[in-house]
C-alpha cells in the first residue's frame, strides 16, 4: 500500500479511537492532531524501517486529508438525530 494511501486511512482510525478512549479530550484539539499523527505516523514508518526516506511535512498534509474525507463521509451518511422541522 502506498504512503498516502497508508496515512489517510491511520489518521482517521486512530481519532475515533482517541474519541473512544478518552471521551472528555477536547474536541477543538481533534482538528490539530490530525496533521500531527500523520507526521507521527510518517516518522515511526521510517524508523521502523517500512519507509527509506520521510517526509513528515506531506505526511501532515495527508493527515489532514485523511481527516477532511472522513468528516464528509460522516457529514453525508449520517442519520439525523432528529426530524428537520420546515416551516409553513
Amino acid at each position: 500500500m502506498e504512503k498516502t494511501a497508508l496515512i489517510t486511512l491511520i489518521v482517521p482510525i486512530v481519532i475515533e479511537v482517541l474519541k473512544a478512549v478518552a471521551p472528555r479530550f477536547p474536541k477543538r484539539w481533534l482538528p490539530i492532531l490530525a496533521p500531527i499523527v500523520g507526521a507521527l505516523a510518517d516518522i515511526l514508518a521510517h524508523f521502523s524501517g517500512l519507509l527509506s526516506e520521510s517526509n513528515p511535512t506531506m505526511a501532515a498534509l495527508y493527515g489532514m486529508a485523511g481527516a477532511g474525507l472522513y468528516d464528509i463521509y460522516h457529514h453525508v451518511y449520517r442519520k439525523p438525530s432528529s426530524p428537520v422541522k420546515t416551516q409553513e
